[in-house]
């Protein structure tokens, strides 16, 4: 079912606010009949009395969900006092006669501003190490992705993800499809945009940029911050993740890796384990 929300105008673009520049600069006498039917129904270009109505009546719409599901929001109705020849007369409609003063736009303003401010937000969990076998390594031929790192709670207004990721180049490689990764003296630094990319599920996204370990014979260490750009107020940190590459992540693959008790003979790890040590 369609609702007011639908009728806002979220694609005008400059040739539209430049063609309703003309159709003023003409005026009403030189205008074709398609014109002045274009005008009068508003042009896509302009910001005329009925996109203040339009504007107004989605926010009620939104101000009667919001409280509905039991929240509240500073959404004041503007009051327009109207002065025709047919008299005086208050309420929320603008008419052609009206024009809205600098307090009236101010309120008008303030009303979509709390809105914006209700659908800009984002929430994420990002532990302070990915520790997923609970042994504070992973294995050094694992693939870890931003998704297992970075899980995002809600979202709305999100424009980019970013994520700088502090390492040993030489020894970590990053790529991630839809992702501009760029090579850093320090790491690497990605970045997401979301409106442009493939994936609607911000978690898809994430899970998109891979990060993996060259290097098998030592521990290597990775810090990754993400941070996000909404559509309004300032970048929201959403948290920092260690992640530490081992050859082993348990005493049978220190075993495996290394077989003998280096400077006891060639003495095994099972042997020292008996007591051999004390009886060779």
């Amino acid at each position: 079912m369609k609702t007011v929300l639908d009728t806002l105008v979220t694609d005008r673009t400059q040739e539209d606010v430049d063609r309703a520049a003309r159709m003023n600069e003409k005026g009403w006498a030189r205008m074709t009949r398609a014109e002045q039917a274009e005008y009068l129904g508003g042009p896509k270009g302009a910001y005329t009395r009925h996109d203040l109505n339009r504007a107004a009546a989605a926010m009620a719409y939104l101000e009667f969900l919001m409280n509905r599901a039991g929240v509240s929001s500073a959404f004041r109705p503007v009051q327009i006092r109207h002065a025709t020849i047919n008299g005086t007369w208050t309420d929320t409609t603008w008419i052609d006669e009206d024009k809205p003063r600098p307090a009236q736009w101010a309120a008008h303003l303030a009303n979509v501003e709390q809105y914006w401010d209700y659908v800009c937000r984002i929430t994420a969990a990002v532990p302070p190490r990915y520790d997923s076998d609970k042994s504070g390594y992973i294995a050094a031929d694992r693939i870890v992705t931003a998704g297992d790192v970075c899980a995002v709670k809600e979202c709305c207004g999100l424009l980019e993800l970013t994520a700088d990721i502090a390492c040993d180049p030489e020894a970590v490689s990053v790529s991630g499809t839809a992702w501009v990764v760029k090579r850093t003296e320090t790491g690497y630094w990605a970045a997401y945009k979301y409106l442009e990319g493939p994936f609607p599920d911000v978690g898809d996204a994430l899970k998109a940029l891979s990060l993996s370990c060259g290097r098998r014979d030592d521990v290597t260490d990775l810090t990754i911050s993400f941070t996000a750009s909404l559509r309004r107020g300032a970048p929201a940190e959403l948290g920092r993740c260690a992640v530490r590459w081992s050859p082993f992540v348990n005493w049978g693959e220190f075993e495996g890796l290394y077989g003998t008790w280096d400077g006891a003979g060639g003495l095994t790890w099972d042997g020292a384990q008996r007591g051999a040590a004390d009886n060779g």
